[in-house]
């Protein structure tokens, strides 16, 4: 009678402590169920990383790869830890930071200070003020940029003067832009898109 009683008492004990992963029944006391897969557990911090259980302490886990944990600020680049402190991810790729003001370019990593990113494409600045258009790089003290192209501002025109029309560039104390043309506004308009004379009466003709 005792021994059925003994045998009642284990059943019942593993009924309570035991849970299943992966179809199987296991005891957490002594097992962890990481992604469906029984392992054993590891001392301090244990986390599932994939299928395996790591110390966080140590390790760091990046789209279930088991990474060692990096020093400073640790961080993830796709399945790869990096420290942030001195390195950077830059579209899946982990670069040295080359100084404190860093941006990426693409896959590489460049110095904002000397270097701009424009389109992808690593340019160095000249002036501090230098600006991107398109893939070209521009100061807007000289120049303007009109749907990605550069055009530099003529002497003898005030900045504030030189637009842009469309992807040309005109002196608006001169001309005006009429859908993408420009014109001579003392001598000419713009009547519904079309560039006419301009008529003594100052009025484009009715249609």
């Amino acid at each position: 009678m005792e021994r059925i009683l003994m045998t009642l008492l284990c059943i019942s004990a593993c009924v309570w402590c035991d849970e299943f992963c992966g179809g199987a029944d296991y005891d957490p006391a002594v097992a962890m169920c990481c992604n469906e897969t029984i392992t054993t557990p590891v001392p301090n911090n244990p986390r599932c990383c994939g299928s395996e259980a790591v110390d966080v302490s140590f390790y760091m886990c990046c789209l279930d790869h088991v990474n060692i944990r990096p020093c400073g600020e640790p961080d993830c680049c796709i399945n790869n830890a990096f420290d942030k402190t001195t390195h950077m991810c830059c579209n899946g790729k982990i670069r040295s930071r080359p100084s404190t003001n860093s941006r990426c370019c693409q896959t590489s990593a460049i110095n904002a200070d000397h270097f701009l990113c424009c389109d992808g494409i690593v340019l160095t600045r000249i002036t501090e003020f230098d600006r991107c258009c398109g893939e070209s790089a521009f100061d807007p003290d000289t120049g303007i940029c009109c749907f990605g192209t550069v055009h530099f501002i003529p002497d003898g025109v005030s900045k504030d003067n030189y637009k842009c029309c469309q992807q040309t560039a005109f002196d608006s104390s001169v001309h005006k832009c009429c859908h993408g043309e420009t014109y001579v506004k003392a001598s000419h308009m713009c009547c519904d898109g079309v560039v006419i004379a301009t008529p003594p009466d100052n009025k484009c003709p009715e249609i």
